[in-house]
């Protein structure tokens, strides 16, 4: 197989269950020089049908077998421009989050949705296909997610091919869960989406004294954190609780405790890395509204500010990183 492939045309290679025959080109060609959408207050289902539109009315694709193939998840954010050093390549050269330079190859230089997207304080995340099958650094497709947390796919044909059956499956979710993705490990997509069947999910390991494996425990190190919001959003039917890779900490309501810096402990690995997510009032990690954020903790007892003003009160996340250490 040709490693230049689309990744949509060859899925079915990949798996025998994501059976594709799309022949529509990588989803990230331009879709049209139209008047483009005037501000970031357009819904998905707008932005899709101008960014990630079709000539067709059917694709065939496994789309959440599509997302759960993807190599990795990369966020961008300023596009520095094309890359012609390769004749049999479109590729750009992009920042990342990291703040590094990198290159990619892309379908077309500055496709109308990332600039639309960039230009309207959006995130922007490149699915990266999977480096073993497919050629190193090829985008299989572009997620952005707009600052009122409407999330669309950029390329001819996504939105047919992943958005609309995805929205179809997941219903009101779908905004929310689909933001979420590229924080999730590819080979977790499904059964964060909810739509695992036949077998029931695994147990999230929940890092907690009394039931988690004492070996596990011993490898790790306890820290305090305290956890203090800009806002109380949801009426007391949301929550704050931190991860690392090895599993979920305590949670802490957001309301009166927050607003005045609520105290939790946390492990944490030899990374000192912890992330924040915003869960329901119940505590639930399996389905988590989304990630806040993560700090550098550096193995130590740390006080963070949440700025919740993009947390809405349905659990629904706006683009960005809203957690930072303070003094």
């Amino acid at each position: 197989m040709d490693a230049r492939q689309d990744p949509l045309e060859g899925a079915s290679i990949r798996s025998r269950v994501r059976r594709v025959t799309c022949t529509v080109a990588l989803l990230l060609a331009l879709t049209g020089c139209s008047t483009l959408p005037a501000s970031g207050d357009a819904t998905a289902a707008v932005l899709g049908a101008k960014f990630g539109g079709c000539d067709g009315d059917h694709v065939e694709i496994e789309a959440v077998g599509f997302l759960s193939g993807v190599g990795e998840w990369v966020h961008v954010v300023d596009v520095l421009g094309r890359d012609d050093s390769r004749e049999d390549q479109d590729a750009v050269v992009v920042r990342t989050a990291e703040g590094e330079p990198h290159r990619y190859i892309l379908d077309a230089a500055r496709p109308a949705g990332i600039e639309w997207a960039l230009e309207n304080d959006a995130e922007v995340w490149f699915a990266i296909a999977d480096p073993a099958i497919w050629e190193k650094d090829l985008v299989a497709t572009v997620t952005i997610v707009t600052d009122g947390g409407e999330v669309f796919f950029s390329g001819r044909c996504s939105d047919l091919a992943l958005r609309q059956p995805l929205t179809q499956r997941l219903g009101e979710k779908t905004n929310r869960l689909l933001a979420g993705i590229p924080h999730v490990e590819p080979a977790d997509v499904e059964r964060y989406l909810g739509l695992v069947s036949g077998t029931p999910a695994p147990t999230e390991v929940i890092l907690n004294p009394d039931t988690a494996d004492a070996a596990l425990l011993a490898s790790l190190t306890l820290i305090g954190v305290t956890i203090t919001t800009t806002s109380a959003p949801g009426d007391g039917g949301l929550m704050i609780v931190t991860r690392i890779p090895a599993g979920w900490n305590d949670a802490v309501p957001i309301g009166d405790l927050t607003l005045e810096g609520a105290a939790i402990n946390a492990y944490v690995d030899d990374t000192g890395i912890l992330e924040f997510w915003l869960v329901d009032g119940s505590g639930d990690v399996s389905v988590p509204y989304g990630r806040l954020g993560r700090v550098d903790t550096h193995g130590a007892s740390v006080s963070v500010l949440v700025n919740t003003s993009l947390v809405f009160d349905d659990g629904a996340i706006g683009s960005g990183e809203f957690v930072t250490v303070v003094d």
